[in-house]
């Protein structure tokens, strides 16, 4: 029995984990993490101006600002991090348990809108 909430998941890159009571129950979720969550803003700004993920990677390193993992930011974090629903608020349940799929919108606060992330998502 896991008796943490917290020991489930991290929060992604851009937003922080808080715990919040609602009618007496807690539970973890999430919000926008300032300066990180500015840099995802910024990320899908610039792919919306038809910036490359290699392109932004660069502007991201020459600007000293680290990735997730707290390195250098590559095409490919860049390419994942684009196609991340949570940025729209909306969280994928079951990914690591395919027997309990399950997929909700505006679970906590979006840094882009659906829009944004579907437009970002027809960019080649």
């Amino acid at each position: 029995m896991v008796t943490n909430e917290d020991d489930f998941w991290n929060a992604p890159y851009g937003y922080r984990k808080i715990t919040v009571d609602e009618d007496g129950r807690q539970h973890t979720t999430l919000e926008p993490d300032p300066p990180a969550s500015e840099t995802v803003r910024m990320i899908f700004d610039r792919r919306l101006q038809g910036h490359t993920a290699s392109g932004i990677a660069d502007e991201l390193n020459g600007r000293g600002i680290a990735s997730p993992s707290g390195g250098t930011w590559t095409r490919q974090n860049l390419q994942y991090l684009l196609r991340n629903e949570v940025y729209c608020g909306t969280v994928l349940l079951g990914r690591r348990d395919p027997s309990t799929p399950g997929r909700v919108p505006n679970a906590f606060p979006p840094i882009v809108s659906q829009d944004e992330f579907d437009q970002a998502q027809g960019i080649g």
